[in-house]
């Protein structure tokens, strides 16, 4: 049999791609992949970009747009414009899918789910711990000059500094092609979490009553060294989870919501074991964090013993983008993400809404809902924010993740419609009887007095809401994209657009004092400082370490 004028391409499902052409033409780095997937009863077909119209032995036409210029001058030979010759090789050593026994890979991505917001959720929910340590009252030489923010100002400060590192970091693991694959980066993000979570276990256990704005200062810097180390950790973990099935991108959502669950569980127990050693429930909340961690750090490389994992990332490479694009260059990898998000847009704005209006609401609304004289708690004030509110809301969300098992209804067309009527969550909290810190409401509280049932149901409702939007649209992002090697990228554009939502919805929730509320009309009290400004903070401390550092070079 004759050998064709053009060049063998044999396209299989690793990727790879073969030329019979001479060597030093074999520089052709292959990104866009013709795989061939051949199941019990099916015949064999393109699954990648099969509107194409390829098939075994025929020439493609240059009709074929999606290909760049720079790909047709490498494949196109003789002049004539053509395509070579086009031969689909079923690649049998993976054969058909394998099972996920026992939900081992299932298992592991929840427990990562867990793990990229256990951190933050045990940071953000020690209000106590951070009131106990930012009293000034509990210095040695009896002072309170030391000049620190409110309790209220100081989580402001840490929101910030955890939340914009994590999304830029997450956008830029998605546009710029850094070195190594998403498991190393995985790897390296925990690794540094870790770190972090025990140099915080540390300053718990540490009396720093005598120096608490130096503590202050280096709090912030470690949140920002967290935000940065989650923002590429839980990125690229959406990438890797969207490589399976879509149920295991909703396994790391599941565990996200179960995270909450566990930390209002943290929460609740700390009240009743040490309800007046705040500094102790600190202690306890991050050793629970930093075991957690490690457990989520050795479940990781436990995940190539799978061989549905080495099945389906075998497959698909999950591998730095330098190594699977045509010219290794933004220009490829942003021509990948604009296909991506062509296919996905819909869900991306969809995630982006869900998680906006979640955030815009709780924690920062509900949690300054107060309670009422006639509430169904009246008589255990203490509980009423970390049982109605915290555990109300991580439980339910928690159900709701699971409600995608059964059912995917409105389906990825209409699901927009429900996500937008959400938005009517932001007035009914605003309604209730919603008073921050050292203000006072314009108008008076419809949900007020007795209604505090109202208040808890639509808590309710609102985390179902949340919990089956999310997972059902993160779900539907990965299910969207026609090509398997994309879906990588898929997944880490809808981890990013999840966590721009969650950052704009704190952001957004800034305003909402300003809109119904007022300054209160009472003075500050000892108890609770007015707000230093963090500009200043910053200046006083960094002033003060100069001071030290002048005296000890004078002392010499």
């Amino acid at each position: 049999m004759s050998k064709p004028a053009t060049n063998l391409i044999s396209y299989r499902k690793t990727g790879e791609l073969q030329m019979d052409s001479p060597p030093a033409e074999q520089h052709y780095t292959q990104s866009r992949t013709l795989s061939a997937n051949r199941g019990a009863g099916e015949e064999e077909r393109s699954t990648f970009y099969p509107d194409l119209g390829v098939k075994d032995g025929e020439r493609s036409p240059e009709r074929a747009a999606l290909l760049t210029p720079r790909d047709k001058a490498l494949l196109a030979v003789g002049g004539d414009g053509e395509l070579p010759t086009v031969a689909i090789v079923p690649d049998t050593r993976y054969g058909e899918a394998p099972v996920d026994r026992l939900g081992f890979v299932y298992m592991i991505m929840l427990i990562h789910g867990l793990g990229t917001l256990l951190p933050w959720n045990v940071i953000i929910s020690s209000f106590f711990y951070w009131h106990y340590k930012l009293d000034t009252k509990l210095a040695s030489n009896g002072t309170q000059s030391q000049d620190v923010p409110d309790t209220g100002s100081f989580m402001n400060y840490m929101t910030l500094c955890n939340q914009f590192p994590n999304v830029v970091l997450n956008g830029l693991n998605l546009i710029v092609t850094f070195s190594g694959s998403l498991s190393l980066r995985i790897v390296a993000g925990i690794s540094v979490i870790i770190l972090v979570m025990v140099e915080t276990l540390i300053l718990a256990t540490m009396n720093s009553a005598d120096w608490i704005s130096s503590f202050v200062i280096i709090t912030l810097v470690s949140i920002v060294l967290l935000g940065t180390a989650n923002g590429i950790y839980q990125n690229s973990l959406y990438g890797l989870a969207a490589s399976f099935p879509p149920k295991y991108t909703n396994a790391v959502i599941i565990g996200n919501n179960l995270c909450g669950t566990l930390v209002a569980l943290m929460g609740i127990m700390s009240i009743a074991v040490y309800p007046n050693e705040q500094h102790k429930a600190g202690v306890l909340y991050f050793a629970c964090a930093v075991a957690i961690l490690v457990i989520a750090f050795a479940t990781y490389f436990l995940l190539p013993k799978s061989r549905f994992y080495r099945y389906y990332v075998t497959s698909v490479p999950v591998t730095s983008p330098k190594k699977v694009t045509v010219g290794g260059g933004y220009r490829s990898r942003l021509a990948d993400l604009g296909l991506v998000l062509s296919q996905i847009r819909l869900q991306c704005w969809n995630i982006f809404f869900t998680f906006f209006v979640t955030l815009s609401v709780f924690p920062g609304v509900m949690l300054d809902v107060k309670q009422s004289k006639f509430s169904f708690m009246a008589d255990q004030p203490e509980y009423f924010i970390p049982v109605v509110a915290i555990l109300n809301f991580a439980l339910f969300a928690f159900l709701g993740n699971l409600i995608p098992f059964a059912c995917t209804s409105p389906g990825p067309k209409y699901v927009w419609i429900p996500v937008l009527l959400r938005v009517f969550f932001i007035p009914f909290f605003l309604f209730c009887n919603y008073q921050p810190f050292g203000r006072e409401r314009l108008t008076a509280s419809w949900f007020g007095n007795d209604l505090d049932i109202i208040y808890a149901l639509g808590g309710m409702l609102l985390a179902v809401t949340s919990g089956y939007f999310s997972s059902l649209t993160m779900m539907f992002a990965s299910s969207n994209v026609k090509d398997p090697r994309l879906t990588p990228i898929a997944g880490q554009l809808a981890g990013f657009f999840l966590v721009l939502g969650i950052f704009c919805g704190l952001m957004f929730s800034r305003i909402y004092p300003f809109l119904i509320t007022r300054p209160a009309t009472a003075t500050a009290t000892d108890d609770e400082p007015l707000p230093t400004p963090l500009a200043e903070l910053m200046t006083t401390t960094l002033s003060s370490v100069a001071d030290i550092v002048k005296n000890a070079v004078t002392a010499r």
